[in-house]
């Protein structure tokens, strides 16, 4: 028996093997993509069977973990694989009229998938109890990010490279809306999760609420973005910046 030269020595069921431990399902893309560029045939091999066990997740998704909650995945599995994009569309009878109204299952945003990097939650914009229904949403969002996701951004980036999350924005936003109305709030309102003075200890938090402002001064989408660490350096730079006010905010902090 010859000793193997090299990878495309080894048998089909061990290279097979090496495409599976190294499936973008579990490992992060950094750890594949000098493999996908050796030759054609290794990335031909890998992207088939990559490709499969991509759909074992997604339809594992789809079918066992989003069925129990009535909650519509409404991205194509292709559309998916090209945009490292998903769009959930949320159901308002089972979370919006509802009183109190049903907060959002932790599964709903798919931490464990080191290949998605925006999520988008949608809901139907013609039910009549939208707006509160939105702002019990918003904070469903909030509370799966403070208790599935380190709180701050050194928490987040000392971990090793593997574990991190890969998402970077989580979207709320309305569909079918009829013209003229306008079921987000105006743009100067802020919702309770994000009702407070930021402060230099609000700064260092991984997670960044927001809305898009749309027409007539209405909010289009509500998002939450993955902060960086160079993020946290440029706040904390521009509020040393505002000198009175920066001295404030270190004194309240310490209080």
């Amino acid at each position: 028996m010859t000793t193997p030269k090299s990878f495309l020595d080894l048998p089909p069921e061990i290279r097979i093997e090496v495409y599976l431990y190294l499936a973008p399902t579990v490992t992060h893309r950094r750890n594949y993509t000098g493999l996908r560029q050796t030759c054609r045939l290794i990335r031909q091999e890998y992207g088939y069977e990559a490709k499969e066990e991509m759909y074992v997740e997604f339809h594992h998704f789809r079918c066992t973990l989003l069925a129990k909650t009535n909650i519509i995945l409404a991205t194509p599995f292709q559309t998916m694989l090209n945009t490292s994009t998903i769009r959930l569309h949320v159901p308002h009878n089972q979370y919006i009229n509802l009183t109190p109204p049903k907060p959002l299952p932790t599964i709903t945003i798919p931490f464990h998938w080191p290949f998605i990097i925006t999520v988008t939650i949608t809901v139907d914009a013609r039910h009549p109890n939208i707006t509160p229904g939105l702002d019990s949403l918003s904070n469903s969002i909030s509370n799966i990010l403070r208790t599935n996701t380190p709180l701050h951004i050194t928490s987040h980036y000392a971990l090793p490279p593997d574990t991190q999350i890969a998402i970077r924005t989580i979207r709320l936003r309305t569909v079918n809306q009829a013209r003229g109305t306008h079921p987000f709030p105006p743009a100067d309102y802020l919702p309770p999760w994000c009702s407070r003075v930021r402060s230099l200890a609000g700064y260092a938090e991984l997670w960044e609420p927001g809305h898009l402002q749309g027409t007539q001064q209405r909010v289009s989408s509500m998002y939450w973005r993955r902060r960086t660490p160079a993020d946290q350096l440029m706040d904390g730079a521009m509020w040393k910046s505002k000198g009175v006010l920066y001295n404030k905010l270190i004194a309240e902090t310490i209080q």
